[in-house]
């Protein structure tokens, strides 16, 4: 079962054991996420009026979300990004991939890699 705690994202395990990811990791994997929805927009030489239009949203609202300064949530994105024709999930991934370069990981070397609970 995952849980959200005041001190950073939080994993309590069937064996009782807690894995903790701090919150500047949460943050470095949204930060990417909100940054590559510019760039995904700009590829498509979509103006910010346009997507935020399609998308029902002010402008505003938008450039906030580009610019991390808004904290999205899940719905949020995968509307936005599926307004773009890509997968929520393969974003979520490269955001991963560029705040944790070559192997590292924000959960340290004992915790869960994968979504089903693997373990090193």
């Amino acid at each position: 079962m995952n849980v959200r705690s005041t001190d950073g994202a939080r994993c309590d395990l069937a064996d009782g054991s807690v894995v903790r990811m701090d919150d500047p990791a949460v943050d470095a994997i949204l930060t990417g996420a909100c940054t590559m929805l510019r760039t995904a927009r700009l590829e498509r030489e979509w103006r910010l009026a346009d997507l935020a239009r399609n998308w029902g949203v002010s402008q505003s609202v938008l450039c906030r979300l580009e610019l991390a300064r808004r904290e999205p949530s899940l719905r949020q994105m995968i509307e936005v990004y599926g307004l773009l024709s890509m997968r929520f999930s393969g974003v979520l991934r490269m955001a991963e991939d560029q705040a944790f370069p070559l192997g590292g990981a924000p959960w340290g070397t004992d915790g869960p890699v994968g979504l089903l609970g693997e373990f090193r």
